[in-house]
């Protein structure tokens, strides 16, 4: 189990406590401790309140279906990252896969609660990019609602437009 305490807002080490989130603790979840097993009920959750409330095309089952088998499987390609504090009470998560086939991380989700601040972003970046690397991959990429510049502070650009079509009529 990784685990990074995030730093003061402007910095992310592995020893500070943050700004406005004191004590909060950002760590991938995985079965080999006893934590990832006590938050991953939690984690499942929140997988699902997000899914219901931004990502309707995303099938909230599926996801924590794949969830719990790359978290059983300790699938190297799955990555579910989440802020808890000294309670283990879970603030925040990440969810993110490996396209293997482009070489490419996908953040399916992202959120925290309270907004994201400058510290969270930066001790969850710096996670992200060290599993995305040592899964092979060349860049990660990420949908959003917000505002592609939002975004540009912590080194996303925009690459692409999505374009869907429906195969459903309604």
């Amino acid at each position: 189990m990784t685990t990074l305490t995030l730093g003061a807002p402007e910095t992310a080490s592995t020893n500070g406590t943050a700004a406005r989130r004191p004590g909060l603790s950002l760590l991938r979840v995985d079965p080999k401790g006893d934590i990832g097993w006590r938050v991953m009920p939690q984690a499942l959750r929140r997988i699902a309140t997000f899914c219901s409330r931004y990502v309707t095309e995303l099938h909230a089952d599926d996801l924590i279906q794949a969830a719990k088998i790359g978290f059983i499987t300790d699938d190297p390609g799955w990555g579910l990252w989440v802020a808890v504090d000294a309670q283990e009470t879970v603030h925040g998560h990440v969810v993110a896969h490996l396209e293997a086939a482009r070489r490419v991380v996908f953040v399916d989700q992202l959120e925290v609660d309270g907004g994201l601040t400058p510290s969270l972003a930066r001790a969850g970046l710096q996670a992200l990019d060290a599993w995305a690397r040592a899964v092979g991959a060349r860049a990660i990429d990420a949908a959003t609602w917000h505002s592609p510049r939002k975004w540009s502070r912590v080194g996303f650009v925009l690459h692409r437009s999505l374009i869907r079509r429906s195969l459903t009529n309604g």
